[in-house]
């Protein structure tokens, strides 16, 4: 396997390495054992334990199936720098699939938050007659940064800036695992309103989060803010739940609401005060939420 770089503390009920097309190794996790499954891709350098509330909400009827994104934890970075972008973790979802013997053909809840938006309407692309519903949670279609800088021709300046940026991500990479694994870490970020609400879990993530390596970071919101899936929203016939918080500033509302608008049988939620974490912030009413979704979905399908 490519370089590691320390595994999350979060264990998982069942984890494995698989290989992808491109041959990178790619670590996932299954949380629970229920018959219901969800493929849930991963946000941007998002660790496992990001799930753990979520998985302990659905209960024993759900079975959520994850890995960690390629270059991050213990996943393998690969051989090909230029091969982070969306299609390449929509390819790694597949190979999880495989090689957790859910390539039955048996339905499917899909979704994720935040870049895992983007890998769940590729991976759409490839898998909508299994898909039973959608689950979107505070992610862009396209252009993964696009809100990032509110200003004009701030997506054109994007690209620049992290190609900029690139060379200094491993002289910063030991100062912020150190600011992102220390306790107040959640306290300094509400401070600087980053994050709104500090919930207790949100300390554990920002801990498992720091071992990401800055480098790869870049190199991955390089890559996903080139893709687009615009084309597929209006072609998705699946019940999809759209959750957004309505002070995102990384992925504006505006683009909530726009998915909300372009997918025939789609529901938004917004999640009042809410920034890009809610999921992580307000876990009780999104995860809530989702199994309202769920619950009202299985009932429907159940009669």
């Amino acid at each position: 396997m490519s370089a590691k770089i320390a595994r999350p503390s979060d264990p998982a009920r069942s984890t494995d390495t698989t290989r992808s097309t491109d041959g990178t190794h790619i670590r996932w996790h299954r949380l629970g054992n229920g018959p219901r499954r969800w493929l849930l891709p991963p946000g941007l350098g998002t660790p496992p334990s990001a799930w753990t509330l979520l998985a302990e909400h659905l209960g024993p009827e759900y079975s959520i199936l994850t890995w960690e994104m390629r270059g991050c934890y213990d996943s393998g970075r690969p051989a090909d720098h230029r091969c982070y972008g969306v299609v390449h973790h929509a390819d790694d979802a597949i190979a999880v699939l495989r090689d957790a013997g859910w390539d039955d053909n048996e339905p499917l809840i899909l979704g994720g938050w935040s870049l895992g938006v983007q890998i769940s309407l590729e991976t759409y692309r490839r898998l909508s007659h299994r898909v039973r519903a959608l689950v979107l949670l505070g992610g862009p279609f396209e252009h993964t940064l696009q809100g990032a800088l509110p200003i004009p021709y701030g997506d054109q300046a994007i690209g620049p800036l992290l190609r900029a940026l690139r060379p200094g991500g491993s002289l910063l990479n030991p100062l912020a695992r150190r600011i992102l694994a220390h306790p107040k870490a959640p306290h300094a970020l509400h401070r600087l309103g980053v994050v709104a609400h500090r919930h207790p879990h949100l300390a554990k993530v920002l801990a498992d989060f720091s071992h990401l390596h800055l480098g790869t970071l870049i190199d991955l919101s390089r890559a996903a803010h080139h893709h687009s899936a615009r084309d597929v929203l209006g072609h998705i016939t699946a019940p999809t739940l759209i959750v957004h918080g309505d002070l995102d500033q990384l992925t504006p509302l505006r683009i909530g609401r726009e998915i909300f608008a372009r997918i025939p049988r789609s529901r938004l939620h917004v999640v009042k005060g809410g920034t890009h974490y809610a999921l992580l912030e307000f876990p009780e009413q999104v995860n809530g939420a989702i199994g309202d979704f769920l619950a009202e979905l299985f009932t429907n399908i159940d009669k």
